[in-house]
């Protein structure tokens, strides 16, 4: 849930509402046991209450989560705990490819493409609140992380959108 370019946005997972699980792993070319643990999902439209056209669409990344691979396939859990433990994100530059940090992506009902790791972030805000464990119905793990957010989206022309009061949840599923 947020404000981009002064309208209300409510986005979540587009296959079943809530569930941001989509994860993939990237070796690095230079050393092959480091790992970047890249937490990636797509974002579409909750329900019709919002401002929001079937065309727009959203992905929210956690990157730059390097991880020697043998120790994290001895304990994901811990280093899960490492990249979605409550505190504030940098937002990922364009730069700086090992510091762990979160990038906003956007592409609206033009299909132009906005990003939060192209320009200056200065005042923005990404900050997890809290992480809370349950368990579902078939019992399997699960875990919630919530926060909120606030950035600049910029296209590739250096222009500007404006996000504000953003609030986010994403549920992880041990599987």
């Amino acid at each position: 849930i947020a404000t981009i370019n002064d309208k209300s946005k409510n986005l979540v997972s587009g296959r079943n509402g809530y569930r941001l699980t989509v994860t993939t792993e990237q070796v690095n070319g230079s050393n092959p046991d480091l790992i970047n643990l890249l937490y990636k999902s797509g974002l579409s439209q909750l329900n019709n209450n919002y401002y929001i056209k079937s065309s727009e669409s959203s992905n929210l990344i956690f990157d730059n989560n390097w991880f020697v691979k043998n120790d994290y396939l001895a304990d994901p859990n811990l280093y899960f705990t490492t990249a979605f433990s409550v505190g504030s994100r940098s937002y990922c530059n364009q730069t700086d490819s090992v510091t762990p940090c979160v990038e906003l992506f956007w592409k609206d009902t033009y299909a132009k493409e906005w990003t939060t790791r192209t320009g200056d972030q200065n005042g923005s805000l990404f900050n997890i609140t809290s992480v809370n464990q349950s368990t579902g119905s078939s019992g399997e793990s699960l875990k919630m992380v919530k926060g909120t957010f606030n950035c600049n989206l910029y296209n590739e022309m250096g222009s500007s959108i404006l996000v504000k009061n953003g609030q986010f949840f994403l549920i992880f599923k041990r599987e």
